[in-house]
């Protein structure tokens, strides 16, 4: 499924974006949630646009685990570790890697879907045959 029709993964874009909204538009608080939502969404964000990326180019039907699992941690480490050294503004938070996992776990099952044989459409013929295979 191309990534930019799947809702699972507009959800997050769209609840990222509101989160942003409310956080630095409107000075709405939600301690929990400004700290752990992001970095929650970010691996589902950022890898769906990997994979629509390898969709376009490659023809990829989707990332393997290992790609998956090796780009989450990427993003964990870049995020956790070195952008806290460069800017100030970024803080290290160990139960942040527990939210970049759970995101990519989430991309995983959710967004980085492909057709496999027991979800491919059937042809008009085979659904009027009797036996329905």
């Amino acid at each position: 499924m191309n990534v930019l029709r799947n809702p699972y993964w507009w959800a997050a874009v769209v609840v990222f974006a509101l989160h942003q909204a409310l956080q630095w538009g409107l000075d709405i608080r939600m301690p929990i949630i400004d700290s752990y939502l992001d970095p929650f969404l970010a691996p589902t964000i950022l890898l769906g646009l990997w994979l629509y990326e390898r969709q376009l180019i490659w023809r990829a039907p989707a990332l393997s685990w290992f790609e998956t699992a090796v780009a989450t941690l990427l993003l964990a480490v870049i995020f956790e570790e070195v952008f806290p050294r460069l800017e100030e503004g970024f803080s290290r938070d160990l139960l942040d890697y527990l939210a970049y996992a759970l995101g990519g776990l989430y991309f995983y099952w959710f967004v980085n879907r492909s057709p496999g044989p027991r979800t491919r459409e059937r042809a008009p013929e085979e659904l009027a045959s009797p036996n329905g295979r």
